[in-house]
């Protein structure tokens, strides 16, 4: 498994993480933190003819800044031209520096390379990379059934503050996944189409456990570079610091993709 076999050569010395500047969608400078900080890179793991990691951004305090996914150029490049090179909507697991695991609520980071989208009928049937940041352990992730074998569980939904603010969860299962969980859409989903980027959320038992940046191939091959907010949960059931913005970027000089979630909340609200 590439989850255990990253552990084995994981590098936990922090990094500085090379990038370009990061635009806003209307174009101006993204609002970055003057706060000195310091980047830990996870293990590298291959993926495709390339590899990729997660990384996460912590001030000298220790608070999170900005957590995310470097992916290759090579690994990017090759979907095209090689589709087998990555196993379709196979999980590949990238696993997080223990500083990240300390730092926040997320245990793992779960990619998923979708060349023909999801099947109809639906919106997301472009070829496009579900990026999971997961709440649980891997092996809580790989224990979540099928719909069929247990409809209480996805259908048991996080209640008042708890449920994921101006989304919703499609009934009768129409978004449940086995070792995922049911996926959250926006309720103004038409404002996201045609799908080139989005934010999803999801849960199992009655608890959020995964936020997840879903782009298109095309979107993250044509540079752009992006930082969007999103609407969270009003209160989480661990206390600790919690995402509110995504951000995606290239870096030209290295040939490196980034997708990251940034603009931390400590919850609960004070």
């Amino acid at each position: 498994m590439l989850f255990c076999g990253g552990i084995m050569f994981a590098s936990c010395q922090k990094e500085s993480l090379e990038s370009s500047v990061r635009l806003s969608e209307d174009g101006s400078l993204l609002n970055q933190s003057e706060t000195k900080s310091n980047t830990f890179k996870g293990p590298q793991v291959d993926w495709g003819h390339g590899h990729a990691r997660s990384w996460i951004t912590l001030t000298h305090d220790g608070v999170p800044v900005e957590i995310g996914v470097e992916i290759t150029g090579d690994a990017i490049n090759t979907l095209g031209t090689d589709p087998d090179a990555i196993e379709n909507h196979h999980t590949t697991v990238l696993p997080l520096h223990q500083k990240a695991i300390a730092a926040t609520a997320f245990e793992h980071i779960g990619i998923n390379w979708n060349p023909e989208g999801h099947l109809p009928p639906g919106v997301f049937t472009v070829p496009h990379f579900d990026l999971h940041f997961y709440m649980i352990t891997n092996e809580e992730r790989m224990a979540i059934p099928t719909y069929a074998s247990d409809p209480t569980g996805f259908d048991d939904q996080p209640e008042g503050d708890y449920a994921p603010q101006q989304y919703f969860n499609p009934p009768f299962g129409g978004t449940a996944e086995p070792q995922m969980g049911a996926h959250w859409v926006p309720v103004n989903l038409g404002a996201f189409l045609p799908f080139n980027k989005i934010m999803i959320y999801g849960s199992y038992a009655g608890k959020v456990h995964f936020i997840e940046p879903m782009i298109t191939l095309d979107y993250l091959m044509a540079n752009n570079s992006m930082n969007n907010v999103f609407p969270t949960p009003l209160a989480y059931p661990e206390p600790g610091y919690y995402p509110s913005a995504y951000n995606m970027w290239h870096d030209e000089k290295h040939d490196r993709y980034y997708v990251s979630l940034s603009n931390f909340i400590k919850f609960p609200l004070e």
